[in-house]
């Protein structure tokens, strides 16, 4: 259904599936991203913790969930949630590029907010 652009589909697949077997850590995650791409963080990040919390070393979930976290504007947060990625899977250039994102604005906030 994504490939086909079938978005209706695709999130009652997805949901679906989640019903199915509340354990579809994948399922929680790609919901996660469509939330994200539609700037639903609130929804966006509650997919990805649940994907976490069925799949604790699923590096591609916790990465969705510190891009989540940066777009909201917690860079310590979404700095220790890359490290974290990169830790699981330590080849991700993007997520080295995205902590380096982060770590920048963390060095650029005001003392209060880091």
């Amino acid at each position: 259904y994504h490939a086909m652009g079938d978005t209706l589909n695709e999130i009652a697949a997805y949901q679906k599936a989640i019903e199915v077997d509340p354990r579809q850590a994948g399922a929680y995650n790609n919901l996660g991203m469509y939330y994200m791409l539609r700037f639903q963080l609130d929804d966006a990040e509650r997919c990805f913790r649940k994907a976490i919390e069925q799949r604790p070393s699923g590096a591609e979930a916790v990465g969705n969930l510190g891009i989540c976290r940066f777009n909201k504007g917690d860079y310590a947060e979404a700095a220790r949630l890359f490290e974290r990625t990169l830790e699981l899977n330590p080849s991700q250039p993007k997520m080295r590029e995205n902590l380096e994102k982060a770590r920048t604005m963390l060095a650029q906030a005001p003392t209060g907010n880091r």
